[in-house]
């Protein structure tokens, strides 16, 4: 199960924010001002309303882990055929990630695992065993702190990132392409920390909730209403106890063969970024 040659001619595009964000700075600025000229001219309750009227948009943005405001995501990729990403975080795991990676062997399925830095200093011979089956690793923070990481700065965002990347570097594989937050929240600083290393963002357009649920059946019942050609599949090796994260990798690898679907590792050139 070869890996794709993920070193391809197709780098990120320049990062720059999308127009939609530009629009709402524009129309930060207006409010502000429109605000204070109908607050001084006794329209006070008026001038409240327009003053936060650009927060809901901000807030959205910030909590849809599929909002698209602050820069560009990849939510699906490109296929004529019965194709789907699976990407599997939280790992590495002895208790997990060897099971896992014999389900993905007994389908002749390749996947991505977005791997928590620090978990991946306590066990590099899993790094190293993960891309010696075939498949690909992603960045998916040193700490996984998803309590905080959506409202990080600067700094914090990039050290995050550069722990993690070292750790997987340390075990001895190439450094990580892709990047997905704890939770897929984004902050406003992420995009241009992604864009100065070369990363980017990978997101999903199915998941089933699995660390959330202790049927697996309702996991994949979630999953399944949006697996189509070209979708990216978020599942999860670790989680709460009782969460029924192996037994739902069992059952999603079954529905695809039985359905037809293959998981591979897309090329970069067929990932759709918007």
């Amino acid at each position: 199960m070869p890996a794709p040659d993920l070193s391809s001619s197709s780098t990120p595009p320049r990062f720059r924010r999308p127009l939609i964000f530009r629009l709402w700075v524009a129309h930060v600025l207006v409010a502000k001002i429109a605000a204070l000229v109908l607050f001084f001219t006794g329209h006070r309750a008026l001038a409240v309303a327009v003053f936060f009227s650009p927060a809901p948009w901000l807030i959205w943005q910030y909590l849809v882990p599929t909002s698209a405001g602050f820069g560009p995501a990849i939510r699906r990729f490109r296929t004529d055929r019965r194709e789907i990403w699976l990407t599997i975080d939280d790992g590495p795991d002895p208790a997990t990630t060897p099971r896992v990676l014999d389900l993905l062997d007994a389908h002749r399925a390749s996947a991505t695992f977005f791997v928590i830095g620090e978990q991946a200093q306590r066990h590099p011979a899993l790094i190293a065993e993960i891309a010696r089956r075939g498949h690909s690793l992603g960045n998916h923070t040193h700490t996984h702190p998803m309590a905080s990481y959506w409202i990080a700065g600067p700094q914090r965002t990039a050290g995050q990132i550069a722990r993690c990347d070292q750790a997987c570097r340390s075990a001895g594989i190439p450094s990580p392409r892709w990047f997905r937050p704890p939770v897929g929240l984004k902050s406003l600083a992420l995009h241009r920390q992604l864009a100065r290393r070369g990363l980017e963002l990978v997101l999903w357009s199915a998941r089933g909730y699995d660390t959330k649920v202790t049927d697996p059946e309702v996991a994949l019942r979630r999953i399944r209403k949006n697996i189509t050609p070209g979708a990216i599949v978020l599942v999860h090796e670790s989680g709460p106890p009782g969460s029924p994260r192996l037994e739902v990798i069992s059952r999603l690898l079954r529905f695809l063969d039985a359905s037809g679907y293959r998981a591979v590792i897309p090329a970069p050139d067929r990932l759709i970024r918007r």
